[in-house]
């Protein structure tokens, strides 16, 4: 059964998902135009398969809520244990003393989609960015072992994927 999100809710389940699976391929920030951003979000939005989950959210020409919900991230007064450092450029974190899977898990119980459906918006809107649009980390062994979710093969080594 889905869970019944109010339309804030949704905004910041969708903000700490992307961040959350951001993260989750190693990216340490993104910075591009903003109709360049949100073109790429339109186009990961439209082919998410739990796009479903967040009705409030609005992802095409007429409105995009992708970068006010992003920009709303660090004036939130609650502690959260994903979301968005800064914009321009747009830095995701998780919070230092928890681990992808916890968060994922957290996240998970309140909207019903894993990681690996976070990681499916992130991915698509991250091929969407120009490579020099994005700066990725190289995974530490910390990360790494973080990461047993993802595939061996999928994991990034330093270089853009295709998960």
């Amino acid at each position: 059964m889905q869970v019944k999100l109010s339309r804030a809710n949704q905004e910041t389940a969708v903000g700490e998902g992307l961040a959350l699976g951001c993260v989750a391929l190693g990216v340490e920030s993104f910075n591009a135009a903003k109709m360049t951003i949100e073109f790429a979000f339109v186009r990961a939005w439209r082919d998410w398969s739990y796009r479903s989950h967040f009705p409030a959210v609005r992802a095409d020409l007429r409105r995009n809520d992708l970068l006010r919900i992003i920009s709303k991230s660090p004036r939130r007064r609650s502690a959260h244990l994903t979301g968005w450092a800064s914009e321009w450029p747009f830095v995701p974190f998780i919070s230092e003393s928890w681990n992808i899977e916890d968060v994922a898990e957290m996240l998970e119980e309140q909207t019903e989609v894993p990681l690996r459906g976070w990681i499916d918006l992130a991915q698509p809107f991250l091929d969407q960015l120009s490579p020099e649009c994005w700066q990725q980390q190289s995974l530490s062994a910390a990360l790494a072992s973080s990461l047993d979710t993802v595939p061996q093969d999928d994991r990034l080594e330093g270089q853009r994927i295709g998960l």
